[in-house]
This record gives C-alpha cells, structure tokens and sequence, in this order.
C-alpha cells in the first residue's frame, strides 16, 4: 500500500527525521555519544544525511568495537560532541522524530544537550515516534523486535554492522513501511490504542489521534480477525475404528525406518538408521504389551521419529486413542508439533489430530481482557496501562490467545499485568461465560480430549498431576523425552512456597493508591454506587471498608512477620552475594521464635475471609434483588477469597511441615535493591509420589534421553523417578548407541597435570592452557563452568590475550543474553564462549562453530543448597553413602548432558578438553571416565597436549556443515 501525500499531510508527517546514536555504553549519565546519524525524510523518500563520527573523552570498551566496528584510532582526529552539538539540534529542528528505542537514544541526546547547550530547547516527546513499540503493537507476532528483525519482516535492506546512519535510514523506511500496518487497524484497535496513550504526552498518542481523525472521515480497511501466529491444532481425528483392534506389528514398524522405507520415501534427507529402527520396535512392543520402558538414545538415534511412529500408529489402530507427550524444553516441544508431526502426516496414512496443549495461565481470557479495557483507569497505573499496547492488534488476531507467541508483550516482566488477563481457575466462569465458545483455553482443551496426540511440557504434565488431571483428563499412554529433567521438574511442581509477593498480589487486586485507588474495591464501590448514609448501600459501605482496613491489616501482619524472619533467620549478605538460602531442619524452632508474629497474621488472614465472605453475600442479595448485574464482581471476589484461604493453607503447611520428608528452607534474595525473604518446601523424595499419582493411572509409558544411565547402569535413574516400583514384568531397559563414530569424530583429552579445582592456582592454569591452545588452533570453542565465579576470572585472564589476537570473547551474563551469545557464536566461527548451567544442555552448535568443548570442573551440585543436603543425607541413611549414591549420579548425568555439546550431526568433528583432575585421581572417576564415548587420553604435561592437538589436525578431514 503506497502512502499519497495527501494522507502524510493528514497525519502531518510528510516530514519527519530518524535518528540513532552510537555509544561506549548503556548509561547516559557517564557513557558518550561515539556517532551521530539523522536523515531527513519527506513523503517516504530520504532528502538528507547527517553523519559524525566523534572524538569520546574515555576508552572505547571491546564490546562496542565488537559491535559497531568503531575502533579508537577511528575516532583519533575527529571532532568532540561539544563542537557539533548545536548543528545536531539544528538539523534535527522541529519535525517529528522517529527513532527504534527513542527512550535510549533521546536520553543520550537530552543529557549532551543539558551540558553542552542548555541555551537550547530540549527534545520533548510529543515530537517522537519509536517505530520498537509501533512495531510491537503492529507486529506482535515477530521473534523479537530488534531493528534488524523488524525491518527484514518489513522488506527494508539490513546492513549487518551497527552504525549510526545505516540504523538511521533502516529506522525511517522502517516507520515508512509500518503506516499502510496502522492505516489498516480496526477503528477498534485504534480507540483502544487511543485510550490506553490518553493523558500521556507520548509522541505516539498525537500519532494515534491524527490516525482516528483520519480513518473517521476515510475509513480503514478492515482486517480478518483471528488470523495471527501458528495454529496450536494440526490435522484431524482419526476415523472411527473398526470393532476388532488391528496390533502393530514390528514389521508395520520396519516399513517406515528401513532403507527405501516411508519415511525415505517421504522426507528427502532421511538416512536409515539402525539404532533408530531398533529403539522403535522397541517402542513398539511397549506399546503393545503395556510396558514400561525406559529407553537411552545416544546423540544422532533419531529418538522423537523413534517413539512418534509407533505411539501415532497406535492411536489410529491400537486401542488407545489418545497418547500424552511431555518434553522439558520448548525448542524440543516446537520441533516435534511443529516439523516431526507434520512430516507423519505425510507419511501416515491414516487421519490423526494433533494439539499443543500448555497451561490455563498462559492463554488471553477475552472476557478479562474486555473488562480491562473497559476498567483500565481504575485498575491499572498509567506505566501498567501501557503494557497493554503489544495486547490490542494480536488479542484480536491471535488464533491461540497463547501469549507466548506475542513477543512485545514479555509476560514475566509484566506479571501484574499478565495476571489480570489470564484464564486463572479461579476465576474462570465456564460455560455460564458469554466467550465460553471463543474461549481460547477451552476450545484447546476441548480440543485435546478428542486429539490422538498431545504435546505438553513437563511442567504442565506434573502440575496437572497435582491438580488432579484437571487440564489433561484421562489418558494412559505417555510418553516423557528429555526425562533426565523429570525428578527436578516434578519437586517443582510438588513445591510450595510463602512469599511477601503474593501478599501484595492480593492487596494489589484488592485496593491500593498510586496515588489514586485502584482496586476491585474501588471497582466495586463505584458499580454499587455505595456510601455512607445510602439506605440499602449503607451496610455495603461499611463492609467495605472494614475490608480495606482488614487488607491493610493484613500487609502490615505480613511484613512484620516476613522482617522477623529476616532478623532471626537469614544472616547478613557477604559481597557479592545476592541469594542466600538457609535450610531449616527444624521448623518447629523456627515457627516457635515468631509465634507472635505467626499469630497476628493467621488472626488478620481469618478476619479478612470472614468479611469478604460477608461482603459476597451482601452482592449475592442485591444481585438477587435486581440490581443489575453483578455477577463479574462475585466472581473476582470469589477469587480473591480463594487467594485468602490459600494463603492461610500455606502459613499451616509450613507450621505442620515434617522435616523427614521434606526439605524446608528460608531464601533471601536481594535484586535492583530490593530484598526479600520467603519460605520454601520442596518433598525430599518424588518417586512414591510418581508411582501413587501417576504410573498407577498409565497402561503404558516411554521414558527416554540422551543420559539416563551412570556406570552402563540404569537403577539410579529408576530408583529416582520410582519406576522400579512398577511390576518387574512390565518395566524393560534399553541403550541405543548413537550411530556417530566417536573414535573417528572427538578427541578427548584430559591434562592431569594442572592443579586440583580447589586449589587457589585452578583458574589461572586453566585460562593459561585454554589460551594457549587457541593461540595454536584458533578452532570455535566452548567453555563450560560450574560458577559465575569461576567464569569472570578465567573471561578476564583470557580477554587481553585473545583481543590482541582479535579473536571475539563471549561471556554469559557478561556479554549478553543466551540467546543472542549463541546466535553470534555460531555466526564467528572462531569466537570463544564461556557459559554456565544452562549451556551444559539443549544447546545445539552443529557444524564448524563448535570444534574445542571445555570442560573446566565436574558439575557437582553445591553441597550446602538445601535440596542437594537434604537428598544427600536420604541417600546415606538408605544406602550408607550419599555422595556415592546422589552426589556422583547426578553429576554424571549432567556431566554427559555437556560432553553431548561437541558432536551433534554425522559431520561433526572436535577435541574435548576436561581439566578436572579428579576424573583421573579420584575412585569416583571412574563413572566419569565409562560416560564418555571414546576413551579419553591422559596428559602429564602442556608439550603432551600440544602434540596429541598436531596430530589430531594432521588427521583432520573436511568437516560437513
């Protein structure tokens, strides 16, 4: 859609400039302005370029080098801000300003200003337009909204190095080509969009506002609702079954993995794998004969296709209609709903339904969203208002109301948001719901209990099991992949925890003032019309205010009690230390040094149930009498009353709490200068619980991983999770060995000489030798930590080293997220990175970015955490050795998950380093050394490890990418 001139003058934008800066750093205060880009657009075209490049008072930091490509002696020669600052003002002069991040920008600009030209207006934003929210409110269905991201959805040129005018210009045909998206809207987006910026003098709101005085006299186009993101539901059910069950043969099984099979057939790139053939069959027979089975699948098996052939052939001719599938990560959850199924349903010839079904609290409730907009001044803050912005276009477009497809939106961030949004149990009305039929919750669920197949993630699998199997219903086939995580999961699930944030959670929603009130209080108060001296109100009025003094009452109680613990319980912070946990081993002690406290928040807690549940039955009689309908506020209240007795559940659960089966521990957090202090209860022991709740329910289930043994042995993982409860006949166990050839593919060495991870020399050994090899092959490496701490010193022992050699250093937590760390690493092949727990798994680097994997230290569990102790000394009362019989076997599963990293694909090819000693040192090792794929080869000194690298390179054949 091509914008005519006519329509910018109606906006008043056929002028406007775009603006980006480039900076040392994130603070405006103390960082500088490195380069300045503007262009000057007019109807759609760039008229004029502004570019200056300037002199900065302080260093340059690498990662801003690394980032824009602006080196010191780029700079040398080149004016100071001061001297062109007023001819950037200038330039800019008044017209509108567009700017991706304008928060970031402006404030830098603003900051120049104030001490370089304060005798200059400053740049007030009603003037600016930032094209990240527009976009974010226009395309809310995007990965990220980055600029780059942004503007390749959009059709503009991406040049990939960050400078000032290239991000300028992108940033002005960005906005460009976003204008025909707004003019699009529905006038009732626009009215939304419209309220939620009233009062504010964002630059965004006149914006909007000339957009409604435009479409009220032209009109829009109107948009297809529900159109937006990735269906949650593929394929449809399976035709009706004949009356007699047609068994799966494992020759109906070799039909689909056999070379020239159907799935060759089918899927270009498939490669017959016999391992993959066997595990299926396997898979199979558990199936058939409702098994157990408990199944290791090495690196390259192909276990999804392995267990999604037979249990899909089983829901469409066995005689169980419907199977369970849980994952621990998305990334794994995606790939089989969104790639794996789809492929079957080309291979598989009869119909199957298949559904991605995830927890109630993470899907849009429409008739919440609708009293939101309607009540957004009277229960939200402006800031709060705002969030809702990513909400407006996608809630009206998104097939699913799964917010986590909405990536402007951030639900974590937004949490008191979100929670006012989503399908909460509590105050979901059913089927007496005027959106029940559009309900996004139920039309999966709905969907789900007819499906053949559903995906689900284990916290959702477990969660469930604790709530009866109210999301999920009856089924009895499951089937659990990445199941070395169950156990973790599972003592999530089971968890319970007290914490000052769910106090102010029910006060939030009940009444507060920031500055005005806000509240269902107030909500309530203003729909009754009620007050003082009103003849049928007045009794409403003055329960209504007992409860605001009772909630207030409650806080107080709350925080009185939480301050005490902190005295009593938690000691002071060390430096730099920002979590502690405290174990209590014996609750009785502790509850007993804040009786007082306990007691005046159990008595304010009662009183408020008491008075709320006498508030509801004071609407339920004027609903009864006829005035109006009230039937939204009972059920908030409902809820909020709900909230109260669970509350008062977990303040008994903790005083009753029996330390000899479960672990209870006291945990003080402090974050952006807030602490806080809460109580936690986790079951030291999850199998019987697993065992009782949910194998009993199950004909047949599959558990599978990568890692699931310790020693070639599977009772560890068995005795864990409770499978060994299950009738000896009905459970089976199997390895599968990877098809990779690991003896042609890794090198494994271990440098026994370097000092022991205790001793205060490790670090400094470590970064020494790790330079060293990268100064000789210059290969893509990771390097796995069990601490922060540990990864801070050897990231600053290595960085002087490897920037001379401009060799790119990534280190997590200190040079980005996760994600964007992984993105540029498997961008620059010859970048380091340095990561913690959550490289050690689900990290797939196929390919040369990845050829050298670092194992610093053995990934043992820090003793004194409280779970880690409490299951330790389970251990050593059961079998007399808790180190032996925990400790180790879950290192060993998290040691082989990070071995996993290195070869991922048939053409993979690298050296594993591990420079922990004690594998060899130490009895223990042992189980280390038998979880590695090829023998590893043991080094006395530094000239050893050289050699055995020469030859290994003199061998090195092309590598497959």
């Amino acid at each position: 859609m091509t914008i005519s001139r006519s329509t910018y003058e109606a906006l008043s934008i056929e002028t406007y400039t775009a603006f980006d800066v480039e900076t040392t750093g994130l603070d405006a205060g103390s960082d500088e302005i490195l380069e300045v880009g503007i262009v000057r657009v007019r109807e759609g075209r760039v008229r004029q370029r502004y570019d200056q490049l300037f002199r900065p008072e302080g260093p340059i930091p690498r990662a801003i080098t690394q980032l824009t490509g602006i080196h010191p002696e780029d700079c040398i020669g080149k004016p100071s801000l001061e001297s062109r600052l007023p001819e950037i003002i200038d330039f800019i002069g008044g017209d509108w300003i567009v700017a991706h991040n304008s928060a970031f920008d402006m404030a830098f600009l603003n900051s120049a200003r104030h001490r370089y030209a304060s005798d200059r207006p400053k740049i007030e934003p009603n003037r600016i337009i930032d094209t990240l929210e527009l976009s974010r409110i226009l395309l809310p269905w995007l990965p990220n909204h980055r600029l780059e991201t942004v503007a390749q959805h959009l059709g503009v040129p991406v040049v990939p190095e960050h400078r000032a005018l290239t991000d300028a210009e992108s940033t002005a045909y960005v906005f460009r080509e976003l204008l025909p998206l707004v003019l699009s809207l529905d006038d009732r987006m626009i009215q939304a969009i419209e309220r939620i910026y009233s009062g504010t003098s964002d630059g965004l709101r006149f914006f909007f506002n000339a957009v409604s005085q435009l479409v009220s006299v032209h009109g829009t186009k109107k948009r297809r609702l529900r159109k937006g993101g990735l269906p949650n539901i593929q394929g449809r059910p399976a035709d009706s079954r004949e009356e007699e069950v047609q068994p799966i043969r494992d020759e109906d099984i070799d039909g689909y993995f056999r070379p020239g099979g159907v799935l060759s057939r089918v899927f270009s790139e498939y490669e017959s794998r016999t391992p993959q053939q066997e595990m299926a069959r396997c898979v199979n027979r558990g199936l058939r004969e409702d098994g157990f089975l408990v199944a290791e699948a090495g690196t390259g098996v192909g276990k999804s296709l392995a267990y999604l052939v037979p249990s899909v052939l089983w829901t469409v001719r066995g005689d169980s209609s419907r199977v369970v599938i849980s994952t621990h990560t998305k990334t794994l959850q995606y790939q089989l709903f969104n790639k794996d199924l789809p492929l079957l349903m080309k291979c598989i010839p009869s119909h199957f339904m298949a559904v991605l079904l995830k927890g109630r609290n993470n899907y849009l409730c429409l008739r919440r969203w609708i009293g939101l907009l309607q009540e957004m001044e009277e229960r939200l803050s402006p800031r709060q208002r705002r969030t809702l912005l990513p909400l407006v276009v996608w809630a009206w477009e998104t097939q699913t109301g799964d917010i986590e497809e909405n990536a402007g939106f951030h639900a974590e961030r937004n949490h008191e948001t979100w929670i006012q949004l989503n399908c909460q149990v509590s105050l979901c009305r059913g089927q007496q719901c005027v959106f029940f039929e559009d309900c996004f919750f139920h039309n999966i669920r709905r969907a789900s209990r007819s499906a053949n197949v559903v995906i689900v993630n284990h916290a959702l699998l477990f969660s469930d099991m604790v709530s009866d199997f109210t999301a999920l219903g009856d089924y009895d086939t499951l089937i659990i992949d990445e199941a070395h995580q169950v156990e973790k999961v599972a003592s999530q699930c089971l968890s319970r925890s007290l914490q000052p944030a769910m106090v102010r959670e029910l006060v939030r929603r009940l009444c507060v003032s920031d500055p005005e009130p806000r509240g269902n209080l107030v909500q309530i108060q203003r729909l009754l019309g009620v007050r003082r001296g009103g003849r049928s109100g007045d009794t409403v009025y003055r329960t209504l205010e007992k409860v605001k003094m009772l909630t207030a009452e409650v806080e107080r109680s709350a925080s009185d009690f939480f301050q005490s613990v902190e005295r009593k319980t938690v000691p002071d912070l060390t430096e730099g230390r920002r979590t502690i946990k405290k174990r209590i081993a014996e609750p009785s002690i502790l509850f007993d040094a804040h009786a007082a406290d306990i007691a005046m928040l159990n008595e304010s807690l009662e009183r408020l149930e008491e008075c709320l549940s006498e508030l509801n039955l004071h609407i339920l009689d004027m609903q009864s009498a006829g005035n109006g309908n009230l039937g939204e506020i009972r059920v908030e209240l409902e809820s909020i009353l709900q909230s109260v007795v669970e509350l008062r559940t977990l303040v008994d659960h903790f005083l009753s709490a029996d330390a000899a089966t479960e672990v209870l521990w006291c945990e003080y957090n402090e974050r952006w200068g807030e602490r806080q202090v809460s109580l936690h209860s986790v079951p030291i022991d999850v199998s019987g619980i697993l065992a009782e709740s949910l194998y009993t329910r199950l004909r047949r289930c599959v558990m599978t991983s990568a890692t699931l043994t310790v020693g070639g042995s599977f009772d560890y993982i068995m005795g864990r999770l409770g499978i060994n409860r299950i009738e000896e006949e009905r459970r089976v166990a199997r390895t599968f060995g990877s098809p990779f050839d690991f003896s042609e593919q890794a090198l494994i060495l271990m440098p026994a000489y370097l000092a022991n991870p205790r001793e205060a020399g490790f670090s400094r050994e470590a970064a020494f030798l790790i330079d060293k090899v990268l100064s000789l092959h210059p290969w893509g490496a990771m390097v796995l930590f069990t601490s922060h701490q540990m990864l801070r010193e050897v990231h600053g022992m290595l960085l002087p080293s490897l920037e001379r050699r401009h060799v790119r250093l990534l280190g997590q937590g200190l040079d980005g997220s996760r994600n964007a760390l992984l993105k540029i690493f498997q961008e620059d092949r010859s970048s380091v990175l340095l990561g913690t727990s959550s490289f050690w798994e689900g990290v797939d680097v196929p390919g040369s970015a990845l050829e050298m994997l670092v194992i610093t230290k053995l990934p043992f569990d820090v003793p004194t955490e409280p779970m880690v102790e409490a299951r330790t000394e389970r251990a050593e009362v059961l079998t007399g050795n808790g180190f032996m019989n925990y400790v180790v076997p879950e290192a060993v599963v998290r040691f082989r998950q990070g071995i996993g990293r290195l070869i991922r694909t048939i053409g993979d090819r690298g050296v594993i380093l591990l420079l922990d000693r004690r594998i060899v040192d130490t009895q223990y090792g042992k189980l280390f050394r038998e979880s590695l794929p090829v023998d590893a080869k043991i080094c006395k000194d530094e000239s050893s490890v050289v050699r055995e690298l020469e030859a290994w390179k003199q061998t090195e054949v092309p590598k497959i990418t």
